[in-house]
């Protein structure tokens, strides 16, 4: 299994000043199932008129294009930086990947979720069940239901309360640097 990259080993992109003042919306297929046809391409055509930037990620090191049309209002990457991104944006259209989920959720930035294998139908299920965000019940959703599902998570304030709930939640719990000690002090206990 391959190491994953820390924030800072994933460089910003070239349009990144693109995205001072204005609303954005992050979409990513994830690191594992990677195909853009699945949720990044019905994501763009539900968002191609939004007043908003999409900030597409691949998931493919050194893939920042797409095979199908990009809207104008679309920018796409291979990998994204999460940290610094996320606190810039609305909310994130997201495959359920634990890594972007918990990053997000971290930030207080809530969901649309299309996960359909290993995990993510249940990673959807408790975004949606925390009030966080909107589960899509299927990794290839249309257009329309992208749409509706951004609209409703925008359109109601819940969903970000929620959401920066949980992060104030995650932040008291210690993060990373905590689950790193406990891990370490149950190996301690196990040798």
């Amino acid at each position: 299994m391959g190491r994953l990259a820390t924030p800072a080993e994933v460089p910003l992109p070239p349009w990144w000043d693109e995205l001072d003042g204005r609303r954005v919306i992050a979409v990513t297929q994830g690191t594992q199932n990677v195909d853009p046809t699945d949720l990044l391409q019905p994501a763009l055509d539900a968002l191609a008129d939004a007043d908003v930037i999409v900030a597409a990620s691949t998931g493919v090191r050194g893939v920042d294009t797409l095979p199908f049309p990009v809207p104008p209002n679309a920018r796409a990457a291979a990998m994204l930086p999460f940290d610094a991104l996320f606190p810039r944006v609305d909310l994130l259209v997201t495959n359920g990947g634990w890594g972007g989920t918990l990053t997000a959720l971290s930030h207080g930035v809530p969901l649309v979720v299309g996960g359909a294998d290993l995990d993510k139908p249940e990673v959807a299920g408790r975004v949606a069940a925390a009030g966080a965000g909107v589960n899509l019940r299927t990794g290839r959703p249309a257009p329309a239901a992208v749409r509706e599902a951004v609209g409703r998570v925008r359109a109601d304030p819940s969903y970000r309360d929620r959401a920066r709930e949980i992060a104030a939640q995650l932040a008291e719990a210690g993060g990373a640097p905590r689950a790193a000690e406990l891990l370490e002090e149950f190996a301690a206990g196990a040798r």
